[in-house]
């Protein structure tokens, strides 16, 4: 069985990280020959190909300035008060080979001057059974990769509240017409990583009536598994008789969909707990800041290698997910399969990726009050190695490599 990931990238990002994990798991398994396809390439796998690298040197040019250029002008003219994507990519991977010779298509997160929704159109006129995988809710929306209180997905998107002007609105339904062709196609099925997008799904104007299935992130649990928290603290440089509460965001307080804000708040009502201490990685927290929380900060910026955040996570005492909008957030399933507890608030697909016994340490989003509470309320209690182990089983029977590949292994067998 021959698959083809398109994908922007292969291991910038959220999402594209979890298609690579999925593309490896799905090498690993039996059968299956997978491959990714994208414009940026940042791995060394010989399982992912850069399309660009089809293409002459004027050509790479072109799409590099195109890519650049023209979201700018976008942005100019919609002013987007969120993250907000009109579709522009250049590139054609329906005339690859790769994409040509595949029994199944994924078509993964593709903005960033990748490839155009009449390019999706194209992939899917192949006739090939094509599963759009919802990293966020851009497809759903005119343009938004979160609604957040905005339910315009689900009727027609007019008047959206995140652009200005009446050019922008138009550019907006445009765009939403354009998606609305998609849901033409039998041959297409959209899968989420998480059962409140697969909930967006269905109540979504344009593709409620489109097949759709909940197929996890899968997670290599060789990697993210506990290891002893004196050795991660001293491998780390990190202090051994404090209590640790660690933040992983990408972007990290800059993200705007990560709620830093309402965490920093909830960490001031600490009181500047001398026994706690804060770990910061997706960016370096600037000393104003830590004044302010009156907490000793670490601050790490950006950190790539899997098996250092698996340090990290085991180093902390507890991980804070303080997002106000969020999918299906790997760094929730990472930090549990590490063994360390997780609290934060109750957005999106976080519900989905906790255990079951611990799911009543999310609050309400924008609670600063109920998360400090829960934050002191967890870091008073025993974190022992049979507790860890248990949250590592957990996560290994939802979100384990075989266990996910089977799930997709299903719905390619599913007569429909």
């Amino acid at each position: 069985m021959k698959i083809i990931h398109i994908s922007t990238a292969d291991r910038s990002g959220g999402a594209p990280i979890a298609t690579y994990r999925l593309n490896e798991a799905m090498n690993a398994t039996d059968g299956i020959e997978s491959k990714m396809l994208v414009m940026n390439k940042t791995s060394s796998s010989d399982k992912v190909v850069n399309l660009s690298g089809r293409y002459s040197t004027f050509k790479k040019l072109f799409t590099r300035l195109y890519s650049i250029i023209i979201p700018a002008l976008q942005y100019r003219t919609l002013k987007p008060s969120g993250v907000f994507s009109i579709s522009s990519g250049v590139h054609h991977p329906s005339t690859s080979c790769l994409v040509k010779e595949a029994d199944i298509i994924y078509i993964h997160w593709c903005n960033g001057g990748y490839i155009n929704l009449k390019e999706i159109r194209r992939i899917l006129r192949l006739g090939k059974p094509t599963y759009i995988f919802l990293h966020d809710m851009w497809l759903l929306t005119g343009g938004c990769h979160y609604s957040l209180d905005c339910n315009g997905f689900i009727t027609d998107c007019h008047a959206c509240p995140f652009v200005g002007s009446r050019l922008a609105q138009l550019m907006v339904k445009r765009q939403q017409n354009l998606k609305r062709l998609l849901a033409d196609f039998d041959n297409l099925t959209l899968l989420s990583p998480s059962s409140w997008m697969d909930n967006q799904i269905a109540i979504s104007r344009n593709f409620k009536n489109v097949r759709h299935h909940v197929t996890y992130n899968p997670l290599p649990l060789n990697i993210f598994r506990p290891i002893d928290t004196a050795i991660a603290r001293q491998i780390l440089n990190l202090p051994e008789d404090k209590r640790l509460i660690l933040f992983v965001a990408d972007g990290g307080t800059s993200n705007p969909y990560k709620g830093w804000r309402h965490l920093k708040e909830a960490l001031i009502s600490l009181n500047q707990d001398q026994s706690t201490e804060l770990i910061v990685i997706g960016n370096n927290l600037n000393d104003t800041e830590s004044r302010e929380i009156g907490l000793e900060a670490h601050s790490f910026g950006r950190i790539h290698d899997e098996l250092a955040l698996a340090i990290f996570y085991s180093a902390a005492d507890l991980f804070v997910v303080s997002s106000l909008a969020d999918n299906a957030p790997q760094v929730v399933v990472e930090a549990q399969a590490c063994g360390c507890p997780v609290t934060g608030f109750m957005t999106g697909g976080i519900p989905d990726m906790m255990i079951p016994a611990e799911r009543s340490n999310l609050v309400n989003p924008k609670d600063s009050q109920a998360l400090a509470k829960k934050i002191i309320e967890i870091l008073k209690r025993t974190n022992s190695e049979t507790d860890k182990m248990s949250r590592h089983n957990h996560i290994a029977a939802k979100f384990g490599e075989k266990s996910v590949v089977d799930t997709h292994i299903q719905l390619w067998n599913r007569k429909e």
